[in-house]
């Protein structure tokens, strides 16, 4: 008894597509089949890495010793994308509530969504560049003290 499973994969430029084809009567029809769905993802359908691009360099911060704390968006989405679409990549910054201090370095602050046509593609972390110092007494009364002692 033959198998009547074939599955092919094929990779051009920065795209790699894998066709899977089950219950054909021959293997030409098979072979055929797997050869067409292939050149229809190429011909349909593009490979993209995207950025998590952010508009701002720092965000505001409650309590700490800094007011705003240095922030970066690390990381890409690949995307399987429609070649005959307009393309419109969009991004949706969304930042945790109330960011207060302590931060530590990479302390995730919030999200940058990707989207393609409206539709979500992706999720990468927004991060602290920096440790950020919670205000409190004690560090006022180190400033002041370290201020005294620079006279």
């Amino acid at each position: 008894m033959t198998s009547s499973l074939i599955s092919a994969s094929a990779k051009r430029d920065d795209l790699h597509l894998i066709a899977v084809i089950m219950g054909a009567e021959s293997s030409k029809i098979r072979n055929d089949a797997a050869a067409k769905l292939l050149d229809y993802g190429f011909a349909n359908y593009s490979f993209k890495e995207i950025l998590g691009e952010l508009a701002e360099e720092s965000v505001p911060l409650q309590n700490g010793v800094e007011k705003t704390v240095d922030v970066s968006c690390k990381g890409k989405v690949n995307g399987l994308l429609p070649k005959n679409s307009k393309g419109e990549i969009t991004r949706e910054t969304i930042w945790n509530k109330n960011i207060k201090a302590p931060i530590k370095k990479d302390d995730v602050l919030g999200y940058v969504n990707i989207y393609s046509s409206g539709e979500q593609i992706g999720k990468l972390p927004i991060t602290a560049n920096e440790d950020v110092e919670k205000l409190t007494l004690w560090v006022t009364m180190r400033w002041i003290l370290e201020g005294i002692l620079t006279l």
